[in-house]
């Protein structure tokens, strides 16, 4: 029977196994002509580290899709989950910029000073350079600080925010529905027998605190769900390039969505599913709907600029808390322990403990022949500070942050590490919350 019924049916590859082919030019052309068109909570922060052109042009594209563009209950609350943290963030890239510029400048003047010998540099002409190089950097930013939106210069972003705006604008009437905090429940159990199978999306996110982890898996169904209803295909555009999201080649070449997501796609809501990061939805749209995707080279360009910034800067920040696995609550770390989990240099850490940036909790220095030992408390305040200097802040900025959060405040240095980094390691929350699921 099993022989006469493999011999009667005529399977193919192709529509067997479509998450590992690429659609057709027809079936490009009918995805874009009938699908739900859903960006993620990224791609709607992102609109705050465009300029007002590219913004506006992005937000053009999306609107022309009308009724079509679909924006989960999830993108929504993690957008406004985290938009304080982003304007935080482009509000103080230009002093931390003019700081690191006057540090560097003040190095270079120390320099100056070794040409006094030198028998044809001359040292004041050498300094006069630096001065005007100095001061015409700190013009051109100052001048493009003043064209920044108010939002920027607000004290308090809740009272004026016109890219928020121009958000709620566009969301108005594609709001999908929230699950309810039984169907939360079920999500996450569900959820941790798909981490463990490795079943995308979120599973990336498994060492994340509850109910963080299941934030991705939130958004997916919730898609899921739309395109049931609907009953369309999905354009996914995400700035997500994880590998629960993501087929790719090893050298990191995006091929499209995971061929898991591709086929639980067609079983759930029986639809087609494609992604784009928004460059290339930006890039198609110009070639599949010109007529309302009026999109510069200029914004290409400025997008892939940021694209670039962000796979630069994702090893580094996905890794900060790597040096912590296995290292327990109670121990006691010497200092050449520490340098081996954080790659500082002994000079680092022992001016930290000196000017008591980072003291060692467990035991100081005391005395001739005393170590240092630091707990594993010490080694995740070291770890942010050393992410925080590798993300371009100054030490005296950190220091300043460290000290306010130490005594109750530092707010602005809590923002920077949960845009940053996403969570404390030992950080819970309650299990029982839909919001901020997801970074």
């Amino acid at each position: 029977m099993f022989r006469n019924r493999v011999r009667g049916e005529r399977r193919r590859m192709r529509s067997e196994f479509p998450g590992y082919y690429r659609p057709t030019d027809d079936e490009f052309a009918e995805i874009w002509r009938e699908a739900l068109v859903v960006p993620d909570a990224n791609v709607l922060l992102n609109l705050y580290r465009y300029s007002e052109r590219t913004r506006g042009q992005l937000l053009s594209i999306l609107r022309a899709f009308g009724d079509r563009l679909f924006i989960a209950y999830q993108t929504a609350r993690e957008f406004q989950d985290n938009r304080l943290n982003v304007i935080d963030v482009q509000r103080h890239m230009y002093d931390d910029f003019l700081e690191n510029l006057r540090s560097a400048s003040d190095k270079l003047r120390q320099s100056a000073d070794l040409l006094r010998r030198h028998p044809h540099l001359e040292r004041d002409i050498v300094a006069e350079k630096i001065d005007a190089m100095v001061a015409g950097v700190t013009e051109y930013v100052e001048e493009i600080r003043g064209r920044d939106p108010d939002v920027f210069a607000e004290a308090d972003a809740l009272v004026n925010d016109p890219i928020r705006e121009e958000v709620d604008r566009l969301v108005e009437g594609r709001l999908g529905p929230p699950f309810t905090r039984d169907e939360l429940a079920k999500i996450f159990e569900q959820g941790k027998r798909r981490y463990e199978q490795g079943i995308p999306p979120g599973f990336r996110d498994r060492d994340k605190p509850d109910p963080r982890r299941y934030g991705d898996l939130v958004f997916w169904l919730q898609v899921v769900e739309a395109a049931k209803s609907a009953r369309r295909p999905v354009i996914l555009i995400t700035d997500e390039r994880k590998e629960d999201w993501w087929w790719g080649t090893e050298d990191g070449r995006l091929l499209g969505p995971r061929p898991e997501l591709v086929n639980e796609m067609r079983e759930e809501a029986g639809v087609r599913l494609y992604m784009y990061s928004a460059l290339r939805f930006m890039e198609e749209a110009r070639r599949m709907v010109p007529a309302e995707a009026a999109v510069s080279d200029e914004a290409i360009a400025e997008v892939e600029r940021l694209q670039e910034s962000n796979i630069e800067a994702a090893e580094p920040l996905e890794s900060l808390w790597r040096p912590l696995s296995g290292v327990p609550r109670e121990a006691a770390l010497t200092a050449s322990e520490v340098l081996h989990l954080t790659g500082l240099s002994y000079r680092q850490l022992d001016y930290w403990a000196r000017t008591g940036l980072v003291r060692p909790s467990v035991r100081e220095a005391a005395g001739p022949g005393a170590r240092r030992l630091y707990g594993r408390e010490d080694l995740v305040r070291i770890l942010i500070i050393k992410g925080l200097l590798d993300a371009g802040l100054s030490l005296q900025r950190i220091r300043n942050e460290l000290r306010d959060m130490d005594a109750g405040g530092g707010e602005t240095l809590r923002r920077w590490l949960t845009l940053l980094y996403g969570e404390h390691p030992d950080e819970d929350e309650p299990p029982d919350t839909e919001s901020k699921l997801r970074d």
